[in-house]
């Protein structure tokens, strides 16, 4: 009996093997970059949007985390064959250093509310602290964008630094602006609350931009969270983060407990949601708070 059991485990280990090599042959032949880190299984791969701009995403552990432009564009002419024609310009509106993601433009659209008179804030912006790399996604619009800024961003795994330089573009915006070089863009890899608590620095934006599977902000959701980045933040700074999570209904839980804590802290609130006429849809809904109040229109206002 032990022989026959034993059997049948080597052979449903054969099995699971060559799954497992036929699925990697399939990855290779389908372009997808496999590699394991802290979180889980990474993946990256490059697919069209619906205006036929090539996208690269950045999926950990299931769940997709970073997406940018590649500048290559799908020719939906002739078969829908892919265009080589060179969209990446010299300047800063290189589309591999612009925002995808709504939230992310959102994010964009309330620095340009920093400035004076609130217009022009991405020109006078100084310090920003980017809580989670990723793909650089911010932290690359922030340098293209901000020239005057110094760019701290807190990535707790090394090897998703690695990712992002050699699949999103973050070596191509060092050698565009020679921002590590100059020190406008900082990474430091270790935990970003354990960061933000240890700091004795302040910032004039703060951008909570991790999260880990479908668990939002971590130890950032409660009033330590938001007292914490309260005291790191500039007089008349910005605290902006992504809430992953429903508005209403099962799953909302973080988004209510974020608004809670931080309205407690700070004068104002707003929350710019990904599907606004569908609250029970989970989507990346763009918090932000301060204590000056910004020129938003009253039906994204919380306080």
């Amino acid at each position: 009996m032990a022989s026959i059991i034993w059997t049948i485990v080597k052979i449903l280990i054969a099995i699971d093997l060559v799954s497992l090599a036929l699925l990697w042959i399939l990855l290779k032949w389908r372009k997808v970059s496999v590699y394991r880190t802290r979180f889980g299984l990474t993946l990256v791969f490059d697919s069209v949007d619906a205006e036929g701009d090539e996208i690269r995403l950045l999926n950990v552990g299931g769940t997709f985390q970073s997406i940018c432009y590649t500048g290559r564009r799908e020719d939906k002419k002739d078969g829908a064959q892919e265009s080589e024609a060179p969209l990446v310009s010299d300047g800063k509106d290189d589309p591999r250093f612009e925002p995808v993601c709504a939230y992310h433009q959102y994010f964009a659209e309330v620095i340009d509310m920093l400035g004076p008179g609130q217009r022009g804030g991405a020109d006078v912006l100084d310090r920003a602290f980017v809580i989670g790399g990723g793909g650089y996604s911010f932290p690359k619009w922030l340098v293209a964008h901000c020239p005057a800024a110094h760019v701290d961003v807190a990535e707790i795994d090394p090897k998703v630094v690695g990712i992002a330089h050699k699949h999103f573009y973050l070596r191509e915006l060092e050698a565009r602006f020679h921002a590590e070089e100059t020190g406008r863009l900082d990474t430091h890899v270790t935990d970003g609350w354990k960061y933000l608590q240890e700091s004795d620095q302040r910032w004039k934006v703060i951008v909570n931009d991790a999260f880990r599977a479908k668990k939002p902000l971590g130890e950032l959701k409660g009033a330590e969270g938001a007292r914490c980045v309260h005291r790191h933040l500039e007089p008349d700074g910005v605290y902006m983060a992504n809430l992953l999570c429903p508005r209403e209904g099962k799953g909302s839980e973080p988004l209510r407990q974020v608004v809670e804590a931080f309205s407690a802290e700070f004068e104002h609130a707003y929350l710019f949601p990904e599907w606004p006429d569908d609250p029970t849809r989970g989507g990346a809904n763009a918090f932000v708070a301060c204590d000056e109040e910004l020129p938003i229109a009253k039906s994204y206002r919380l306080k």
